[in-house]
């Protein structure tokens, strides 16, 4: 299946601590997508008030949020 994906990055120390970019995959399971590209682990999976699939992993300092919408 195929989702348009809005992943939203938070790194406080980094040169540019909040970032935006937009995807199209192809996956069967947005959550061992996830899995695969964050190096930090699962903080929370749910479902926003439009229906959308949100993944949010992180370490405290970084965070990431993946937005998937097909």
């Amino acid at each position: 299946m195929w989702y348009e994906v809005i992943v939203e990055t938070v790194e406080p120390l980094g040169p540019d601590p909040f970032k935006k970019r937009f995807e199209e995959v192809e996956t069967n399971d947005p959550l061992e997508y996830v899995k695969s590209h964050c190096k930090y682990p699962i903080i929370e999976d749910d479902e926003n008030q439009f229906g959308e699939r949100v993944i949010t992993c992180g370490d405290g300092k970084f965070t990431a949020k993946y937005t998937f919408s097909e």
